[in-house]
């Protein structure tokens, strides 16, 4: 992200670099296994771990930490500043403002997970179905 390079381990240990000058910018140890991550469109680490969402800064930061309490966590996306967390029981919806958590649809997901966006769309594939999400 950002011409930088970032190494993030299962097991919880994550480091940024610059990739021309070999320097290490920053490296954290979260002592927690990272089951799913992503980038938000301001450069924010978003990571899911097996019972917390913790967003880091670019700088290596913890700036916001949420418990999430889904028993199977399988993936995470953002939009518009909100975190959706997909659990084999549905959809979780994390408002990062208000800090609340609100389940918007229930639904019994299976593995393999992908997430499409087009237009104002979201479409989720599991191995079973396509599910369309509006905004």
């Amino acid at each position: 992200y950002n011409d930088y390079l970032y190494f993030i381990e299962k097991s919880g240990k994550i480091a940024s670099y610059n990739p021309i000058s070999s320097e290490i910018l920053w490296e954290v140890d979260l002592n927690n296994n990272i089951l799913n991550y992503l980038f938000s469109n301001d450069g924010h680490l978003i990571l899911l771990t097996l019972d917390k969402i913790l967003i880091l800064s670019d700088k290596g930061k913890i700036i916001y930490s949420n418990n999430h309490n889904s028993a199977s966590p399988l993936l995470i996306f953002n939009i518009n500043k909100n975190i959706f967390l997909i659990s084999k029981k549905g959809i979780k919806f994390i408002n990062l403002y208000k800090k609340n958590n609100d389940f918007f649809y229930e639904n019994k997901f299976t593995m393999n997970l992908e997430i499409y966006s087009q237009d104002q769309n979201i479409f989720i594939k599991d191995n079973k179905n396509l599910f369309k999400l509006s905004e």
